[in-house]
């Protein structure tokens, strides 16, 4: 864990700001290729996803607002240091690109399904940066794997626990992730049949990703829909929303495949 990476006078480097870097680096570059491959506009394909990764982060940024109002809206400095509310970003970027989409007179499923192909690839070098800067810690936990934090500045910034051993629930979310994005390469490469099983096997593979990882999130503002005696009783809005991408996925495949489209 290294919230800070690299502080010469006054030039800093986060250790969230340079995994998120390297996501965004790497998730651009396969886009393109991805994009040219499937015999798409390219620049036009990067560049609305570059405008719909910007609308993105803002709205996730609003949804920490809403996680957490009170805190937020008087420290504002933490609002810019903290990461954000993926599904709330994911959320307002998938209607932001809906409408690009739409104006641009691209075929939707075969573009969307190049950007499902990259998502999960950046969000598992995201999480990774989470797991630097402390924030979308875990509870506290007894497993051999559990991890110790103890920076005094991820503690004052995001609340991260120190000298507490907790689950280090940002790497399983990383590490699926990745788990994720190998499936859906191996699938587009070797078994895609129609446009849209990508986006649908995305909407249902991180569905189950963050459903799981709900059980052992152990920082504030998860919200319930059920709240029991314990985090195996209750069901929290994210994985209300996971359920949610879950069924979509499902409805997609069926739609998709019973209409036999081929085109976006």
């Amino acid at each position: 864990m290294y919230p800070i990476l690299i502080k010469i006078g006054p030039l800093t480097v986060y250790g969230y700001g340079f995994w998120i870097a390297v996501g965004l680096l790497a998730g651009f570059w396969l886009m393109g290729r991805e994009a040219k491959r499937q015999g798409l506009p390219h620049n036009t394909v990067v560049n609305i996803a570059f405008w719909t990764v910007v609308f993105s982060f803002l709205v996730s940024k609003l949804g920490l607002l809403f996680e957490d109002p009170g805190y937020y809206s008087s420290h504002l400095k933490e609002l810019l240091r903290s990461g954000g509310v993926f599904y709330a970003g994911l959320i307002g970027g998938l209607i932001f690109v809906i409408l690009a989409l739409k104006i641009k007179k691209l075929p939707f499923w075969k573009v969307m399904d190049v950007y499902a192909l990259v998502i999960p690839l950046g969000h598992g070098f995201g999480r990774q940066g989470c797991f630097s800067a402390g924030c979308c810690y875990g509870r506290p936990t007894d497993v051999p794997w559990g991890v110790v934090f103890h920076s005094q500045f991820a503690h004052e910034h995001v609340g991260t626990p120190i000298g507490v051993k907790i689950h280090p629930v940002q790497l399983y979310e990383s590490f699926l992730n990745f788990i994720l994005f190998g499936i859906l390469y191996f699938v587009v490469r070797k078994r895609k049949k129609f446009d849209g099983e990508i986006s649908a096997l995305y909407l249902i593979g991180y569905g189950l990703i963050r459903f799981h990882d709900e059980y052992y999130r152990g920082d504030p503002g998860r919200g319930w829909i059920i709240h029991g005696g314990s985090v195996w009783t209750s069901l929290s809005v994210p994985q209300f929303i996971s359920l949610l991408l879950i069924l979509a996925g499902i409805i997609i495949i069926l739609v998709r495949r019973r209409n036999g489209e081929n085109k976006g």
